[in-house]
């Protein structure tokens, strides 16, 4: 069993030998016993060192408390009390971006999407006649995607691909 004697003049050792106070880690290297055998008879290291060494305690400093910048509740934190006030606060005073939208080439609605020439309503009303159909903008980019198949002017291939089959 370790004294409590054999630990204090190993610490003093220690000093003399570095010129100053040894650190947890240093004199885990230097020192004949462990650190954690100096925490269990001291209680902690910096309690080993206060007894050993005559070092007053540190005594933390009382954080300033100040009010936040949202609900002026006090707090301890710089700016705010909560992670709900800094939402607040942030999309209250700083700008967000805006969602950017272009005019339909028909109407000049706003439509918001990048790819998006027409409007919904005008993206119906826009029909071109081919082969006696009525198609839509949709299938027209379609028919001109694949005009250099056959099977791309076959309107009743068309139509059973895209138009859902009517059940009598």
């Amino acid at each position: 069993m370790v004294q409590k004697q054999d630990i204090i003049n190993d610490l003093l050792d220690v000093k003399n030998k570095l010129g100053k106070i040894p650190g947890g880690k240093t004199y885990d290297k230097l020192g004949k016993h462990c650190l954690s055998t100096v925490i269990k008879i001291f209680g902690s290291w910096s309690k080993a060192c206060e007894m050993v060494f005559n070092i007053e305690p540190k005594i933390n400093k009382p954080k300033s408390v100040v009010l936040c910048a949202n609900c002026a509740k006090e707090t301890t934190n710089p700016k705010f009390c909560c992670k709900s006030c800094t939402a607040t606060y942030i999309n209250k005073h700083c700008p967000k971006r805006q969602r950017k939208y272009k005019p339909c080439k028909k109407c000049q609605t706003p439509i918001f999407g990048y790819r998006r020439k027409y409007c919904h309503d005008c993206k119906k009303i826009i029909t071109r006649n081919f082969l006696s159909d009525t198609i839509t903008l949709g299938e027209a980019a379609y028919k001109k995607h694949h005009k250099s198949s056959a099977f791309a002017l076959d309107t009743n291939f068309f139509a059973s691909r895209w138009v859902p089959k009517r059940t009598n």
